[in-house]
């Protein structure tokens, strides 16, 4: 053989012994074949690999929820703070209002009560006096126009008066007599509507304005006593809810302390 060939046959040799061995040994299935490839895949180690990377991803999005439901849970405590202040402020702002109204209440009933008091005790006897004084006035007028009246008539009874004087003197008179008496009339027609009606009328209505009055004052008491216990309720409500935030957002830290231990 020649010399110079010897090397080129070499490499042929060692070259159709590799393409024979990454072949498919003939008669042998598939999977013996590939069992190299099998092994690297059902390989204990490479499994614990790709678990622990899994349990690593979900720790992280655990801790990421976290977080989260912790920012949201300081706003919710920042808004139950604000809740907190909120309602103390309302409280003196109802107390204020309710406190006023009450008051006013108050001063407009013992108003009335004065005005019904002045009217019974002065206001009512006075105008009565004074319109029976003017009834009387007039009563005693009357009776002297009869007076004179009847004078004149005796006076007059003689014939040495002239007939035509004596006419008109007693007619005169009769005239006065007679505005006496519708004047009288009058009079006791209009103090018998003052005392029957006009006065008991402004009576009634001073007696009603003073118990509406006392009615507005229980109802001015009655709106402050449902405001503060209003507010009360409020006002405890928002502590509650401000506990329940701050014992919520400790209970997320130490679930965020756990985690990152």
């Amino acid at each position: 053989m020649n010399p110079c060939l010897r090397p080129t046959l070499v490499a042929s040799a060692i070259a159709a012994l590799l393409f024979a061995a990454c072949q498919t040994v003939p008669g042998k299935p598939p999977e013996q074949a590939n069992a190299p490839v099998a092994k690297v895949i059902d390989d204990p180690k490479a499994d614990g690999d790709v678990a622990k990377h899994a349990e690593a991803l979900k720790k992280s999005d655990a801790h990421a929820q976290l977080e989260k439901d912790i920012r949201n849970k300081q706003r919710e405590l920042d808004f139950a703070r604000i809740g907190i202040e909120t309602v103390a402020v309302d409280r003196q702002i109802r107390t204020l209002t309710t406190e006023n109204l009450l008051q006013t209440a108050r001063i407009e009933m013992e108003k009335a009560k004065r005005e019904l008091d002045l009217f019974v005790s002065n206001t009512k006897p006075h105008e009565l006096e004074e319109r029976q004084m003017q009834l009387d006035s007039l009563a005693y007028r009357f009776e002297e126009q009869k007076d004179e009246q009847s004078e004149l008539e005796s006076m007059y009874k003689d014939d040495q008066f002239a007939k035509q004087t004596k006419e008109l003197v007693l007619r005169r008179g009769l005239r006065q007599v007679e505005l006496a008496d519708r004047a009288l009339a009058l009079a006791r027609k209009e103090f018998k509507i003052l005392e029957e009606r006009t006065l008991p009328d402004r009576e009634r209505e001073l007696r009603r304005k003073v118990e509406t009055t006392e009615l507005e004052v229980k109802k001015s008491d009655l709106e402050s006593r449902k405001s503060t216990m209003e507010i009360d309720v409020q006002r405890r409500q928002a502590g509650d809810k401000l506990k329940d935030a701050e014992q919520d957002l400790k209970e997320l830290l130490q679930k965020l302390a756990k985690a990152s231990a």
